[in-house]
């Protein structure tokens, strides 16, 4: 049965009209509270109703991922966190092995130190002393006493008297002597101890400080207005977590024969930010190429690539390119350089994997928050469209709403 102009135009405002709640719903976020019920009647509604049910199915399916990247993201923050206190244990781990050996040290020290010339009358006695281990008297022309030092059952020198008269050493002036080189021993093991605890404990805070740094970066991502700004960040921390002379971001161009510095702290010198290099005979191009970090010199000589020579022409001696990948695909590179000759050991390696993957990892929350705004301008683009087709008032009103509504349903659901 044919509807009447005020039935049929009562039927579009209320079908739009769910569309709209529906729209209003997704705008706020609140996707659980939407039910989109095909209607019937009305085709171009239902064309409508179809296009809006995908795009909210799409933007579900969005949401959910960037919820499981955001927890991924958390997960690896917390691993290398973990890490880090593990690096930290091995840090005191090694301070321990350091006073289990220390004496080795000590004697591979002394025999740079300044030596003292032993008296030739005082020698022998000296030399039997440490052959035996022992406490020893002699008489050659002096009354000499001799007690080693030792520590650990290490020797670590002697404790010698010498008299100008023959004469004989009781036993309580020889123990007296004993203790007090006992004193001696302990005294420089404790000295020695309390150095190496010095520079173990340096260390230590030193690896909290980088650790705090890589904490403040992933803060500064989050609050990064654009991924321009995402990649300075990621050079200005870069240069201060690795402590180097340059630090900067590099990403494929079109094609991938070439690529561009994106973003640069520090040194500018002769690669300055949107300089374009080749792909190829490149220490950058290399790491994206293998999927691999490259270090210099210890992997190939600055002069055997383009750019690095370049910068060892100003100064740089050490660099570490580290291949940046997103959702399995290498973007880029993050590399930082310094005037140092091999300036990056293993630790600094391990730094530098973990500060790209964080970067990484906010390049892909990034690339799926953007695919949601663009979800949510075709549900604008769709709100506009109801609007229309509820404030028309005649039939022909209807009909141009319409025919601007098929169009645009066709490019928002295309």
């Amino acid at each position: 049965m044919a509807k009447s102009y005020k039935e049929y135009r009562q039927l579009v405002e209320e079908q739009g009209q769910q569309l709209l709640d529906a729209l209003a719903f997704a705008a706020t976020g609140q996707l659980e509270e939407i039910e989109i019920n095909i209607p019937e009647g009305v085709d171009v509604m239902t064309d409508l109703a179809i296009g809006i049910s995908y795009l909210l199915d799409d933007m579900h399916g969005l949401l959910s991922e960037r919820e499981e990247r955001e927890h991924e993201l958390e997960r690896r923050v917390a691993e290398r966190t973990q890490e880090l206190e593990q690096a930290l244990a091995e840090v005191q781990a090694i301070q321990r092995r350091y006073i289990q050996r220390e004496w080795t040290a000590y004697t591979a020290d002394a025999a740079t130190s300044e030596e003292l010339t032993i008296p030739a009358p005082f020698l022998p006695t000296v030399e039997t002393a440490v052959a035996n281990l022992q406490t020893t008297v002699q008489s050659n022309g002096k009354t000499n006493l001799v007690v080693p030092i030792n520590y650990a059952d290490e020797l670590i020198g002697v404790l010698g008297f010498s008299a100008d008269e023959l004469r004989n050493w009781d036993e309580d002036e020889i123990a007296a002597v004993e203790a007090i080189a006992e004193q001696v021993g302990l005294a420089l093991e404790n000295q020695r101890l309390f150095d190496q605890t010095q520079t173990a404990l340096a260390e230590t805070e030193y690896q909290a400080q980088r650790l705090a740094q890589l904490n403040e970066m992933g803060t500064a991502f989050n609050a990064a207005n654009s991924t321009d700004e995402v990649f300075q960040i990621a050079g200005t921390f870069t240069l201060k977590i690795l402590d180097g002379a340059r630090a900067s971001v590099t990403l494929l161009d079109e094609g991938s024969e070439t690529f561009e510095v994106l973003a640069l702290s520090g040194e500018k010198g002769a690669i300055p930010t949107g300089m374009h290099l080749p792909v190829a005979k490149t220490a950058v191009g290399k790491a994206i190429t293998e999927n691999r970090l490259i270090r210099q010199p210890e992997d190939a000589a600055l002069e055997d690539y383009l750019d690095s020579s370049k910068l060892a022409e100003q100064g740089i001696r050490s660099i570490l390119c580290t291949p940046l990948v997103a959702t399995g695909t290498v973007l880029g590179t993050l590399n930082i350089a310094s005037t140092k000759e091999n300036a990056f050991q293993a630790s600094d390696v391990n730094l530098m994997r973990q500060v790209t993957t964080l970067l990484a990892s906010t390049l892909e929350s990034r690339n799926l928050f953007q695919q949601i705004q663009n979800r949510v301008a075709q549900l604008t683009k769709l709100t506009n469209i109801e609007t229309a087709l509820s404030q028309a008032q005649t039939p022909d009103e209807i009909l141009a709403a319409v025919a601007i509504t098929v169009a645009a349903t066709a490019s928002v659901i295309l």
